[in-house]
């Protein structure tokens, strides 16, 4: 290592050469490893952390990972800045493991809480900046308060449990459904959080005391919209005359005939629609690492004839899905923007109904029309998770007339050209 004058004098450079140290530097503000050569307004500077630097490089440990060497540094430098360099980080370890026992078996639920919501904060804080999540906050600390006195061990016990949710359903009467819901939602998180950060001082099997002790039936917001037979032939007819600009004529067919989600057709190519065998045509659907559908699934499609004549008049030649997906897998806006534009071209307004309507509409049919299948093969078929759509589909006023005619969409073929609709 070497220290010299540059600039005329004007200021001095640490130069290492090659044996560099791998060490963060020390000086305030600079998260940035020690690099060859680093310049300071004086020589005392320069000195002063180039001896630095040398006792931390020291001190490393060459056996570790980088990861864990970065840690160990910053860990030294904490206590450097604090005054303690003299001390072994081992002996902090010890010191600090000694103190966090005692704070957390004595820990009452207010100062748990106030940790609680310092994390939470910090974790979600745009969550924060809208109302409802705020309201949910602040209704949960009125929940708790009457315990802020107990000790957690105490407060975990399953009598306190049943206290809390006693008081909760008095609390919450008159509040919607969702409401209800979300509030109970962050009881529970407060729990599991109390007890994740207090599991040394409790017993190894203990469970979330106020897990189940309510139930609350999921909030539904509005019934599902249903397209009426016209309005499913009008689509049909769009993504047929845009194909060649959209190329939505696929997605369109498996979702109002097939109630495939949209999140499925997203994963899905021209190898998951399998006609070979015209005795038993079948349509594939992978499954995803998220979602809804992690499960794959086959559908049959010998009960639905107008299914195999739409593939038969799609164009093979232009991709299956050509929007591209960000790095979660989901669609970007230009989809969106085309789904959008077979809807207005079909002379249907938004109003947010474009997304799960065909998925709906398949299913409502289904139940009217039956084809033979069940209200629970209709479930298994759409990978329907939630029994409480089927009271929509039900009561739908749909008739069974009108199912035959929505299966019944099909395009008339003459040679390999679509010249008019059938229903």
């Amino acid at each position: 290592m070497k220290i010299k004058p540059i600039e005329n004098g004007t200021k001095y450079q640490v130069d290492f050469g090659l044996q560099i140290p791998r060490v963060k530097d020390p000086r305030p503000n600079k998260d940035r490893w020690v690099g060859r050569t680093t310049r300071f307004d004086t020589k005392e500077e320069a000195i002063k952390w180039a001896e630095e630097v040398k006792q931390l490089d020291k001190k490393r440990d060459t056996t570790m990972s980088g990861i864990e060497r970065m840690d160990y540094i910053q860990a030294l430098k904490v206590l450097n800045d604090a005054g303690f360099g003299d001390m072994k980080l081992e002996e902090v370890v010890k010191d600090w493991v000694k103190y966090r026992k005692k704070a957390t078996s004595t820990a009452s639920v207010r100062e748990c809480y106030d940790q609680w919501i310092d994390k939470y904060i910090e974790k979600a804080e745009s969550q924060i900046k809208s109302g409802s999540t705020a309201e949910n906050l602040t209704r949960a600390r009125k929940h708790l308060l009457p315990y802020f006195d107990l000790e957690i061990r105490e407060f975990l016990k399953p009598q306190v449990a049943e206290d809390l949710a006693r008081g909760f359903e008095k609390r919450v009467r008159g509040l919607t459904l969702r409401t209800k819901k979300n509030d109970w939602g962050k009881l529970v998180q407060f729990f599991n959080w109390c007890k994740m950060k207090n599991v040394k001082h409790l017993p190894a099997d203990i469970e979330n005391p106020i897990e189940g002790l309510v139930e609350i039936d999921r909030p539904v917001t509005h019934a599902p919209y249903i397209l009426e037979v016209t309005e499913a032939e009008a689509l049909m007819q769009s993504a047929f005359r845009t194909n060649s600009e959209l190329k939505l004529l696929p997605y369109f067919i498996l979702h109002l005939f097939c109630g495939i989600r949209p999140s499925e057709i997203l994963g899905m190519d021209w190898s998951c629609i399998r006609l070979e065998d015209e005795n038993e045509p079948i349509i594939h659907i992978p499954a995803r690492a998220t979602g809804k559908n992690k499960s794959s699934r086959t559908l049959e499609l010998k009960r639905f004839p107008n299914v195999v004549r739409w593939f038969k008049v799609c164009d093979r030649s232009l991709p299956f899905f050509p929007y591209p997906k960000d790095k979660n897998g989901k669609v970007v806006r230009l989809f969106n923007k085309a789904r959008q534009k077979v809807f207005t071209e079909a002379g249907i307004e938004l109003d947010r109904k474009y997304n799960d309507c065909g998925r709906h509409s398949c299913a409502t049919y289904l139940y009217k029309g039956q084809k033979g299948y069940t209200p629970a093969d209709i479930t298994d078929r759409l990978g329907h998770s939630d029994k409480i759509l089927l009271e929509f589909y039900r009561n739908s006023g749909k008739l069974e007339s009108e199912a035959i005619a929505y299966f019944n969409i099909k395009p008339i073929e003459a040679g390999e050209n679509l010249v008019k609709f059938s229903a």
